[in-house]
């Protein structure tokens, strides 16, 4: 025997699915920046790799407190010691210190440091941090900052460090303190 179910219930339903969607962040304007975001990295990486970087430091300056945020408030503070989001922050103070030295032709950072820097964060982020992602199972769930943190710090390091590695000349080009550390590398 089936059981009938009201349209009165049936909106109660809906109802009571809307606010969890809300509380949970489903919203327009979280779902198109979360897509804008997906879109944006697609053609940086598709037409100019070599400037992907840049926007890989904005998502971890914005990525980044979110993140350590949402974990001080939940109490879990202390994953943020582990080797994808220290990779991830270290590669920051690298990509930043490299910019600096762009920008004011300065040498905040040794040149002799570059290349090894460079082949470090390659070797971590084509290895472990970029495996990671099938590993751990991660989502594009576009509404959820710790989803998007999560898919960031896994895929940041890979996609930015493969933009720099085989777009070297036009790296080197662009930003010629950024270039240096790809010298010999290229196609």
């Amino acid at each position: 025997m089936s059981e009938h179910v009201s349209p009165a219930d049936l909106l109660k339903a809906v109802k009571a699915q809307r606010v969890k969607f809300l509380s949970d962040g489903v919203s327009a304007p979280t779902f198109f920046m979360g897509v804008s975001n997906v879109a944006l990295s697609a053609f940086l990486l598709g037409h100019v790799p070599q400037h992907y970087w840049l926007l890989n430091m904005a998502k971890s300056l914005f990525y980044f407190p979110a993140r350590l945020l949402r974990q001080h408030q939940q109490g879990t503070l202390m994953q943020q010691v582990e080797l994808c989001w220290v990779s991830n922050a270290m590669l920051l103070i690298l990509l930043l210190l490299l910019w600096f030295d762009e920008l004011v032709a300065g040498e905040v950072l040794p040149a002799h440091l570059y290349r090894p820097g460079f082949l470090i964060f390659w070797m971590l982020g084509a290895g472990p941090v970029g495996w990671s992602v099938a590993i751990l199972q991660n989502a594009l769930i576009f509404h959820s900052i710790d989803h998007m943190a999560t898919l960031f710090i896994h895929t940041g390091p890979m996609l930015t460090l493969w933009g720099l590695r085989f777009s070297a000349a036009a790296v080197q080009a662009s930003y010629p303190v950024l270039g240096a550390m790809l010298v010999d590398l290229e196609e």
